[in-house]
């Protein structure tokens, strides 16, 4: 069977995720996700997509299928659904893990994603969220979903960012029909990642590289912030959490996060939505739409592109197989 190497994207953001696939030769047919920055950013960037601004709550299997290529099998749906119901940082996550899934509409949305994989029977799928989505009771829930809709292998993929060459650090799962290869290789610094944009403060030709002034109150602090520092601290479900922190220069950075603000290693600045992109292992081509807190959020929410590439060759060797 000829199997085109196509695919379906679930939660789809400003499009981090499909930007590895689609380096690695596979077309999104339908990207879905819910803001209109998101959908407006997937477009830009894979103008031949289909792009659908939807509560995938609401959405059949059935309106899906009517877009994808006749008589084919679809081989790839991947998906990341909203984290917040899993991750320590929410300290007003559910305690019961159960409720996480079956009684926050939020969590819920990991249910309609398997039900949407049995719907549809994708060849392979992969999942992304957070590492705690899967920890105890909540990995046997995920299992037994997937079981129940068919899957009858399932692989827990657990991934650092940095090693396998994102700039900076980031563990989730990768929840798939495919086991993933073990990698590991030298991590890239943020020197290597950033140091060779221009200062934002003068017209340059990179997309979303303009100088974002920081709140007036931190200005002082900035100045008098050594490496590793930062300037807020709160408190998250299980940790104490830290924004504005002026990075290592020498190192990866620290979890790049939507609502995240990072200072500048050597010039006392906020770091540009594109060195956000940058650290996270964006191509400079790959656009941002929105206001500029939006364009934060789609760099630093997003799955890095360099980890989707990995995978995708993995993939593309497996579908490659079965012709």
């Amino acid at each position: 069977m000829d199997h085109e190497l196509f695919f379906v994207d679930l939660f789809c953001g400003g499009g981090g995720s499909a930007r590895g696939y689609v380096d690695e030769g596979f077309t999104p047919v339908l990207g879905i996700d819910n803001a209109v920055h998101t959908t407006l950013t997937y477009k830009e960037n894979f103008p031949h997509a289909l792009v659908w601004q939807k509560d995938l709550r609401y959405l059949r299997s059935e309106d899906i299928q009517l877009v994808l290529p006749k008589n084919k099998q679809l081989p790839l749906l991947i998906a990341s659904p909203p984290c917040e119901p899993f991750t320590s940082a929410n300290k007003k996550r559910k305690q019961n893990p159960q409720d996480r899934f079956y009684l926050d509409p939020v969590g819920h949305l990991m249910l309609d994603t398997i039900r949407l994989i049995g719907d549809l029977e994708p060849i392979f799928f992969v999942i992304e969220n957070v590492v705690p989505s899967v920890e105890k009771e909540n990995r046997e829930i995920i299992k037994d979903e997937l079981e129940r809709v068919g899957v009858d292998k399932v692989y827990f993929n657990i991934v650092q960012a940095t090693e396998w060459g994102v700039p900076s650090h980031r563990l989730r799962v990768f929840i798939s029909n495919l086991k993933f290869p073990s990698i590991r290789v030298r991590p890239k610094t943020v020197a290597e990642a950033i140091f060779d944009l221009p200062d934002p403060r003068f017209p340059n030709p990179y997309d979303s590289h303009f100088y974002v002034a920081p709140p007036a109150a931190y200005l002082s602090k900035i100045t008098s912030l050594r490496t590793n520092q930062a300037i807020v601290y709160f408190q998250g479900a299980t940790r104490e959490l830290r924004n504005y922190i002026r990075l290592h220069e020498e190192y990866p950075a620290p979890v790049i996060m939507g609502k995240g603000r990072y200072i500048h290693p050597i010039d006392d600045r906020l770091l540009t939505v594109r060195e956000h992109a940058r650290l996270m292992s964006f191509p400079d081509h790959h656009m941002f739409k929105g206001s500029v807190d939006e364009r934060y959020d789609l760099a630093g929410e997003a799955v890095p592109p360099q980890i989707t590439k990995i995978i995708a060759k993995e993939i593309k060797k497996k579908i490659h197989s079965l012709t």
